[in-house]
């Protein structure tokens, strides 16, 4: 029989296999809009939270990071770029990013594998847009992003779904992840569910 302990002692002597970037040293610590406002966040109620958790010491301990989930987006533009729901983030995503980095705090972004969002809210996932939504979250000074999958799905019945079995959802992961590269810290959320 194989002592667990052993194992544990050799996996940390033999280390680990991560990219080189900086990134992802320690697990993030952050507040998440959904656990408040599911699809209904907006820029007072985020920054109301991030002033909380600056007064209220989490920030002190290590919460660095302010996450805005789905229903932040209205659509794209017509040549496919996101747009912000201006409504709910007057300011855009740029100025919420500037304002929370002057507090010493870091942006979350959220974004869905799949062409569509948790809840079918209002936005849009990634899907055939990996590369210039990866530019647009750069371009607004994201830290991190959230993906999600909650499009699994027959593409030839709905273009905007992924499939569930293995090829084509790792294929997509993997461009996702390449377009990223180094603009953020990418978290996932890779359990299909049917939304």
């Amino acid at each position: 029989m194989v002592n667990p302990c052993a194992v544990l002692v050799g996996l940390l002597i033999t280390g680990s296999i991560a990219l080189d970037n900086g990134l992802g040293r320690t697990p993030p610590l952050a507040w998440s809009s959904w656990n408040c406002f599911a699809l209904n966040s907006n820029e007072d109620g985020v920054l109301a939270n991030a002033r909380a958790l600056i007064s209220t010491g989490l920030h002190n301990v290590g919460f660095e990071y302010i996450n805005i989930d789905a229903g932040y987006l209205a659509g794209r533009d017509s040549a496919g770029r996101l747009i912000v729901n201006s409504d709910r983030y007057p300011s855009g995503i740029r100025h919420l990013a500037d304002t929370l980095h002057s507090m010493g705090l870091k942006l979350g972004v959220y974004t869905d594998l799949s062409g569509r969002t948790c809840g079918n809210g209002p936005g849009t996932g990634s899907k055939g847009h990996y590369e210039m939504d990866a530019q647009t979250f750069a371009d607004w000074g994201a830290d991190y992003l959230k993906v999600d999958f909650c499009g699994p799905g027959n593409a030839s019945v709905d273009p905007r779904c992924i499939s569930v079995d293995p090829v084509p959802q790792y294929s997509a992961w993997a461009s996702l992840r390449d377009a990223l590269n180094k603009t953020c810290l990418l978290y996932t959320s890779p359990s299909p569910r049917d939304s």
